[in-house]
């Protein structure tokens, strides 16, 4: 086995996929932000939203470019994945709502 990479703090969700032929490998990973340093709890009042914090970053990995970020992804992101082929396509799941208990109850976008 050979090291390709090192892997960011805080990778939420990881995918790859090398391309036909030519055997090169693409990943991409959901990357979470790093934690606020507030010392106690997070309080949210009404009318405000998670969605004011960071969102996680899309990152992907390629050998011609090594590893770099690529856009913000909704903040409630997860189990990303690549397409096989030629065409690198990833997608994932947003939840819809804030709550995560609630969210799992399969509300996503």
């Amino acid at each position: 086995a050979a090291k390709v990479f090192d892997l960011p703090p805080r990778v939420a969700s990881l995918a790859c996929s090398s391309r036909p032929g030519s055997g090169e490998l693409f990943c991409a990973m959901l990357v979470q932000p790093e934690p606020t340093s507030a010392s106690g709890p997070m309080i949210i009042t009404a009318g405000q939203s998670f969605e004011q914090f960071p969102a996680a970053s899309l990152c992907v990995f390629e050998p011609s470019t090594g590893l770099r970020k690529l856009a913000d992804v909704p903040r409630l992101s997860e189990e990303l994945v690549v397409s096989g082929g030629d065409r690198r396509i990833c997608v994932w799941r947003a939840l819809l709502n804030e709550i995560p208990e609630e969210a799992e109850r399969g509300e996503f976008l």
